[in-house]
């Protein structure tokens, strides 16, 4: 039997209509999700990246500005002191850790922040190991008293004023050029003379070398002690002379020589 004529393209039509329709399958969207949660994943990672760098660049620009002021600080308060002080050195074994003390003496305003006590006699640029492993470097501003007490029992028997500027320092070491040798030393002995230059070896948490600054040190006027001359008691001027004696008879005038005789 013959089709009605248009039939094969009304049923073209009503399939193309019905495909048209239709909605995406469960595999397509599985295929949808899984490219959208990749493409998250992408992008929250770099973000997680950028926000990491962005930390660690802070990080590594707050560790140097605060060696860099460190630093400074050293640096001014060192090459700026007075002829008369003496630079003193110590260290105490905290079991293979050591903690070292740095001593400034006869300097009252080094490392003096504000208005400092009028009876500073002793300023130490300490380097103390902390719990956590890491040291701290610490001032510490010493009276009379407690400087005699230092130099009776030890530091370990002050409680004095404490003023930290850095933490969690993984390097922190001091050494001390000898002019006899040319040579750095890691001690200074306490009968030595004071040394030209000191360097400083710093590093903090997080940093991969240590940073090496050499500071100049004024050379220390030595006060000589002199005997005292003898009184000269034939000089009138001489204040250490003693008094004259009124009734002494007058010094005699010392013997003239007659002139050489001239022959024409």
């Amino acid at each position: 039997m013959n089709s009605a004529p248009g039939s094969f393209f009304s049923l073209s039509r009503r399939s193309a209509l019905r495909g048209r329709g239709r909605g995406f399958t469960l595999l397509e969207l599985s295929v949808s999700i899984a490219v959208l949660g990749i493409l998250a994943i992408g992008i929250f990672s770099v973000s997680s990246g950028s926000l990491r760098l962005i930390d660690e660049v802070r990080d590594f620009q707050d560790r140097e500005a605060r060696k860099r002021r460190f630093v400074e600080l050293c640096r001014q308060n060192f090459e700026n002191l007075p002829s008369g002080a003496r630079v003193e050195f110590d260290y105490k074994d905290r079991g293979g850790h050591y903690d070292t003390f740095l001593s400034l003496r006869d300097a009252p305003a080094a490392f003096g922040f504000g208005a400092m006590p009028p009876d500073i006699r002793r300023v130490i640029l300490a380097s103390e190991v902390e719990p956590s492993g890491f040291a701290r470097a610490a001032l510490y501003f010493l009276n009379a008293e407690e400087e005699r007490r230092l130099d009776r029992e030890g530091f370990d028997a002050l409680n004095p004023r404490r003023v930290i500027l850095l933490r969690r320092l993984k390097t922190i070491t001091w050494r001390f050029f000898d002019q006899n040798s040319q040579q750095w030393r890691d001690i200074l002995d306490k009968n030595a003379p004071q040394p030209p230059m000191l360097e400083l070896t710093l590093a903090m948490d997080g940093d991969a070398e240590p940073v090496r600054s050499v500071f100049w040190l004024p050379i220390r006027q030595q006060t000589r002690v002199t005997a005292p001359r003898a009184p000269d008691p034939n000089d009138p001027n001489d204040p250490n002379a003693p008094p004259a004696d009124p009734n002494a008879p007058p010094p005699s005038a010392p013997p003239v020589e007659p002139a050489p005789e001239t022959r024409p």
